[in-house]
């Protein structure tokens, strides 16, 4: 059914797996299978059925399944999300994702085998200098949110993590493991620098008065703690490394 404005497929076509689609092109002599313009919308695809999908799309050998071009290439917005344009204008990517208030993400990357679930590259392009291959930016939150047996795991030429904030550059919170595990073949673990404070600062330990009580301990460790009345923080060394009563501490200052 149709008119010279639209035209109206209605169907009924057969179930899967031996379906047809109401449109359809099929002629090996086609470079475009479909060309669409519309003054506001070029295509919409939308699904009816409960977890159906609104577009799928099937590249050939080497080809892509989706590609979109434009001031964001593809945009794409979650179930309760509301399209805000001008942030979308103001802020053009290859990809536009905007998750909601409450669970759902803007962009989500899943691996299941050794690949990563997200992958950001940088490259230098006629002289200019590369930005970042992953970035992250919060107004009021944190830039960037990682779990895992690895939270970050970051290799670079000049820095693997580079982090600026008018609070805690880096903060890491884990049950067990380090919080912060930084090795170098060829110089220190780490550096450390301040303008106008400490370059280091350890906060002294309130359920362990006694090092040596710790429920283990490495050759290497530095701690501090109160161990005098009234309290009064001490830095200690670690000497031999071991469980509680097994350890032995040198107390610095």
């Amino acid at each position: 059914m149709g008119s010279d404005n639209f035209f109206e497929a209605l169907g009924p076509t057969s179930l899967p797996p031996h379906d047809s689609p109401g449109f359809f092109t099929n002629a090996t002599g086609l470079y475009r299978g479909v060309d669409v313009t519309g003054n506001q919308l070029g295509v919409r695809g939308s699904g009816r059925d409960p977890g159906s999908v609104g577009v799928e799309g099937h590249g050939g050998p080497g080809g892509n399944g989706v590609f979109g071009q434009g001031m964001n290439g593809v945009v794409g917005l979650s179930a309760t999300a509301t399209r805000n344009p001008g942030t979308e204008s103001s802020e053009p990517a290859g990809v536009f994702g905007l998750g909601d208030g409450s669970s759902a993400v803007g962009v989500r990357g899943e691996s299941v085998g050794p690949n990563a679930g997200v992958v950001g590259i940088s490259r230098s392009v006629g002289g200019v200098g590369a930005g970042p291959g992953v970035r992250g930016e919060s107004q009021d939150g944190i830039g960037v949110a990682a779990r895992g047996d690895t939270g970050v795991r970051a290799e670079g030429k000049t820095y693997g993590v580079e982090a600026y904030s008018h609070g805690t550059g880096v903060y890491a919170r884990v049950t067990t493991g380090f919080g912060l595990q930084a090795y170098s073949k060829e110089s220190q673990g780490g550096a450390f620098e301040s303008e106008s404070r400490a370059q280091i600062r350890l906060i002294p330990s309130n359920s362990q008065t006694d090092p040596s009580q710790f429920p283990q301990s490495e050759v290497g460790d530095l701690a501090v703690t109160f161990t005098d009345v009234p309290a009064f923080p001490s830095l200690w060394f670690c000497i031999v490394g071991g469980g509680p009563g097994q350890s032995q501490w040198k107390k610095i200052a």
